[in-house]
């Protein structure tokens, strides 16, 4: 099943539909890594902004523009269809320690391979269920569990909730559709 996956994510798009869940928790410690196939060159709708994606031995090289680098890893949840998505990168503390950063989405895919979406979480719909588990910074279009170690928990409930509109982009090297 895995490689009829990895098949056939060749040929899908990710729609990013989850809000951004920004955490210092690795999920990676309780959900296996997924590695379907998946690179490519993407152009924001409307603009000359780029993401490159490239596969990696453990996951895949994200980088949106000419910024930096960053690390993406999927994982499955049986409560979504498609894929948690995590990129990270490390930041440093107070004392100038290294920390990670994890930002995590909800991806699902799509069918024809050449587009995909980026969306958050409509903040003004959140039950005050997961308000009470989560910052939430509205300007900035992330929430932060209070306590890292549930952040799988919110990430699942995270998946049913609104969305706002999403910002699409396209493989480079396809024709408007």
């Amino acid at each position: 099943m895995l490689y009829g996956l990895a098949r056939l994510f060749s040929l899908i798009s990710l729609i990013f539909v989850g809000g951004c869940i920004q955490s210092s928790y690795d999920i990676a410690l309780d959900v296996p890594i997924e590695l379907p196939k998946l690179e490519g060159i993407f152009v924001k709708s409307g603009t000359n902004d780029v993401v490159v994606i490239k596969p990696m031995r453990a996951g895949y090289q994200f980088q949106w523009g000419g910024g930096e680098s960053n690390f993406l890893r999927l994982f499955k949840i049986p409560e979504f269809s498609g894929y948690v998505v995590q990129v990270y990168d490390y930041s440093l503390d107070s004392a100038n320690n290294k920390k990670p950063k994890f930002s995590y989405f909800l991806a699902q895919a799509s069918d024809d391979g050449l587009s995909f979406s980026v969306t958050t979480v409509d903040f003004d719909h959140i039950p005050a269920n997961l308000k009470a588990r989560v910052n939430v910074s509205v300007s900035k279009n992330y929430m932060e569990p209070k306590d890292p170690s549930q952040t799988l928990d919110i990430i699942r409930e995270a998946a049913k909730l609104r969305q706002v509109p999403p910002i699409g982009y396209r493989r480079a090297n396809s024709p408007p559709g």
